[in-house]
């Protein structure tokens, strides 16, 4: 189940700092799925969680590394976050996978502005059995439509998420099975020029009731959603 259209909390401030340059990757290539929905595509950072240094955590109680993998414990009235201290910009997206553990509850989002403000804008997934679109502008909920596909999310198994950027408020995102990426669900939206010309950051938030593992973490740049 998502969560309701009652607005997710979170904090008012977003972690500093954000002038971090974003370090150099080994020559890695894309996930080739990526390549399907994306032209232009170079790896430009990528974090397999030996560190803990480009991330900051909302509620202490959050996250914690358990059989190499980051796990992540949902917090009461969705009050503990992960988010990545990097900036991204129109032209860039990331790729992280997960693994739900308990609970259906959490979503991967891009956000910008502030939270309760004209100047919020949110896109993104929720998480559950089908994954949903997670879309606010503003104080307002603008979707939570179903994904496209034929994945169904289980408890214990891996997947990916992508989520890209494009110009002038454009948005992909794409879920898919890592043991089967024929299993998949995507989701593009056009939002319009209100969206365009933004700061984002990524992050990962979990209701209480929900854990989830996270591993291989990566932001890429792009030319264009096919």
């Amino acid at each position: 189940m998502m969560p309701s259209n009652t607005p997710t909390e979170e904090p008012t401030s977003t972690p500093a700092p954000t002038s971090t340059p974003i370090p150099s990757t080994p020559t890695i290539e894309p996930p080739p799925l990526v390549l399907e929905y994306l032209d232009g595509v170079e790896l430009i950072y990528v974090d397999k969680f030996d560190t803990f240094e480009n991330w900051a955590v909302w509620n202490s109680q959050t996250a914690d590394w358990a059989d190499g993998v980051l796990e992540i414990v949902g917090q009461r009235d969705w009050t503990g976050a992960l988010v990545q201290y990097q900036n991204l910009y129109e032209g860039m997206g990331v790729v992280i996978e997960f693994k739900q553990t308990s609970g259906f509850e959490y979503e991967f989002v891009t956000n910008a502005g502030e939270w309760d403000t004209d100047s919020f804008r949110s896109f993104g997934v929720y998480g559950g059995d089908s994954p949903k679109a997670d879309l606010w502008q503003g104080k307002n909920a603008l979707g939570g439509n179903y994904l496209l596909g034929n994945l169904s999310l289980k408890n214990d198994n891996w997947y990916s998420i992508m989520i890209a950027i494009d110009d002038d408020g454009e948005f992909f995102a794409v879920v898919w099975d890592l043991n089967d990426t024929t299993r998949r669900a995507t989701y593009h939206e056009r939002i319009g020029e209100n969206w365009a010309g933004q700061t984002w950051k990524f992050l990962l938030q979990t209701n209480m009731g929900t854990t989830i593992n996270i591993d291989n973490f990566s932001i890429f740049s792009f030319d264009a959603v096919k």
